[in-house]
């Protein structure tokens, strides 16, 4: 049987989309009856079971604490290496940021938007160490991507611009899917007053362009309209996210703006039952699970007016000038007032989702992956 790892963003996603990406391979492979690979998963120490798995499943606690995540490139190049030797590994399966110098075969999941996109470390705006920190991330994908034998991404779009930026011998294109452990009881909501509710779901990046909000809701206000924003911000996980909240203490905004805190996965479908639609002002996306959700659960998307937003939701979403606080509004208000185009843009947002894949079909198609994998050789 051949022997594979993986192995999750720096053995430290504690949230969001990397440990939701983990969680639920891990739970594919588990019910797959695999007679030909034995899969290693190197998870976060917070990673918590779902159920005792098959034999086929062996999991790894990596006890690297989470104010150690910064030795992750170290790491990288060091003792994960080692472990892949010390396990006898025919494979890895990387669901990291940067490729990983091995000798053994390796599929990566692409899912650092800068790496195809690396103009919009310079552009954007972000602290000198952030800069920095995306630079190296940046210099070290580009020199360790030669190691890459089979390159997974979510859209179109990515393939494209890995292709013009990076010799990698295979781009397979798979979307995300909806989270497992998301598709729940729809009947319970949260109580987040009147009006129309717009749902902003994420943590604090500057990529995010959460600060738009703020101008956002100032229009809003002197509008005089019955429109929220949710935000889902911890103050302690970034400190532009404290900064964010105390702007709209100062500013008298949380009329328009409620911000809700970190919301367990568990909760999400009750908090999507709770809203009307989605905004997403990013600037910057690989594949973002909050398009498909919003697909999946059927609600109005009002989105960036950029091309990854573009290659996901297609026709079913509003697009927006993510730089202009008026032209956000505008859309959203086109979107009230339109109901039928709404309605129409969430049905065909349903036929969108039918063409993805699903996380057993994902699962099935990497065991495929890996036959191919076996069959050819790295040039």
């Amino acid at each position: 049987m051949k022997k594979i790892l993986i192995c999750v963003n720096g053995v430290s996603s504690r949230s969001g989309g990397g440990l939701s990406i983990l969680t639920n391979l891990v739970a594919s492979f588990a019910l797959l009856k695999s007679k030909k690979f034995v899969f290693f998963v190197l998870v976060p120490i917070n990673f918590k079971d779902k159920f005792e798995y098959p034999k086929h499943i062996k999991i790894i606690r990596f006890p690297l604490p989470s104010y150690l995540n910064f030795l992750y490139p170290l790491l990288n190049i060091t003792i994960l290496p080692w472990l892949i030797c010390k396990l006898k590994c025919h494979a890895l399966l990387n669901l990291s940021d940067i490729p990983m110098p091995i000798k053994v075969k390796q599929i990566f999941l692409f899912d650092w938007a800068y790496a195809a996109y690396p103009e919009k470390i310079n552009l954007l705006t972000m602290p000198v160490s952030a800069f920095l920190k995306r630079k190296l991330k940046f210099y070290l994908f580009f020199y360790y991507s030669r190691y890459i034998d089979i390159c997974i991404v979510q859209t179109e779009i990515f393939k494209k611009k890995l292709d013009m930026l990076y010799k990698i011998p295979h781009i397979e294109v798979m979307n995300n899917a909806v989270s497992l452990d998301k598709i729940s009881d729809l009947r319970s909501k949260f109580i987040l007053g009147s009006g129309y509710k717009l749902l902003y779901l994420t943590h604090y990046y500057s990529h995010k362009n959460i600060e738009i909000l703020l101008p956002l809701a100032k229009e809003i206000l002197s509008r005089d309209l019955d429109i929220k924003l949710i935000t889902t911000l911890d103050p302690k996980e970034h400190k532009n996210a404290q900064n964010f909240l105390n702007e709209i203490a100062s500013n008298n905004l949380s009329s328009v703006i409620l911000n809700i805190g970190t919301v367990k996965m568990s909760d999400v479908p009750k908090l999507y039952n709770s809203v009307d639609a989605i905004i997403m002002p990013s600037l910057l996306e690989s594949f973002s699970g909050t398009h498909i959700e919003a697909l999946y659960y059927g609600k109005t998307i009002f989105t960036s007016d950029l091309d990854f937003a573009h290659s996901a939701c297609k026709n079913a979403a509003y697009y927006f000038n993510p730089h202009s606080h008026v032209d956000i509004l505008e859309t959203i208000v086109q979107g009230m007032k339109n109901k039928k185009m709404s309605k129409q843009k969430i049905l065909y947002g349903k036929k969108i989702l039918k063409n993805f894949f699903t996380w057993p079909q994902i699962a099935k198609k990497m065991i495929l992956l890996f036959d191919d994998l076996f069959i050819t050789s790295r040039k």
